[in-house]
C-alpha cells in the first residue's frame, strides 16, 4: 500500500517508537532489511538522551545504534540524527555539535559498514527560525521536521521562505525535508 501511493522512504527507529513500543536496535535493523527488500529506502533514526550526552556517553550510544541498526551489504543509507533531548523541547544542539555528530556518523558508517553514500538528516526542534543556520553551517543533507510540520504557518515558512532558494546553493548531495507525523 505504501508503494502504491508513491512513498519511497520509511522512517524507522524513531525515539518515540523505541520508548513507547519497545523497538530495539535489532528490531530497527530487521525493519530496515524489510524496507530495503521492498525496494524502499529506510531513514534510520539515532539519538541520545540528555543524561547520556552530559555523561559523555553519547558517541558510544550512537555507535551501538549505527552498528546494529544498519544492515550489512547496503550501498547507501540515510541516517536521521535526532537528539532525544532536543525533540519538542526547543533545545537545539550547537552547529558544532551537529557537525561533530555528522562527521562521527559518516566516518563510523563508511569504515565499519563500508558504505560510501551516506545521507545525514538532522531532526530535533527544527523550525523556521533555525533551519537555515543548521543547513548552512552544519553541512547536513536535510531535516526531519516533527512538530513544526503540524503547524501550517510554520511549515509554510519553512517551505516557502526565501532561505529555501538560498539554501539550495549550499546543497551538494541531496536536499530532503522530511515531514514527520509520529503515529504510534
Amino acid at each position: 500500500l505504501i508503494k502504491e501511493i508513491g512513498c519511497k522512504y520509511i522512517i524507522i527507529g524513531h525515539s518515540e517508537r523505541r520508548e513507547y513500543k519497545g523497538e530495539t536496535n535489532d528490531i530497527v535493523r530487521e525493519k530496515a532489511e524489510l524496507v530495503i527488500s521492498e525496494k524502499l529506502k529506510p531513514i534510520i533514526c539515532i539519538g541520545e538522551t540528555l543524561e547520556e550526552r552530559k555523561k559523555n556517553k553519547y558517541k558510544k550510544i550512537l555507535e551501538e545504534q549505527l552498528k546494529i541498526c544498519i544492515p550489512n551489504n547496503v550501498e547507501e543509507i540515510i541516517i536521521a540524527y535526532e537528539p532525544i533531548w532536543s525533540i519538542g523541547t526547543g533545545l537545539v544542539p550547537t552547529v558544532d555539535e551537529i557537525k561533530e555528530i555528522k562527521n562521527f556518523t559518516c566516518d563510523f558508517v563508511s569504515q565499519s559498514k563500508k558504505i560510501s553514500k551516506i545521507l545525514f538528516l538532522y531532526g530535533g526542534s527544527v523550525n523556521s527560525e533555525n533551519i537555515f543556520e543548521i543547513f548552512k553551517l552544519s553541512d547536513v543533507n536535510g531535516a526531519l521536521i516533527g512538530g513544526s510540520s503540524l503547524k501550517f504557518e510554520e511549515i509554510n515558512k519553512i517551505l516557502t521562505f526565501g532561505w529555501f532558494f538560498n539554501f539550495l546553493n549550499y546543497c551538494n548531495d541531496m536536499f530532503a525535508v522530511v515531514l514527520s507525523v509520529h503515529l504510534l
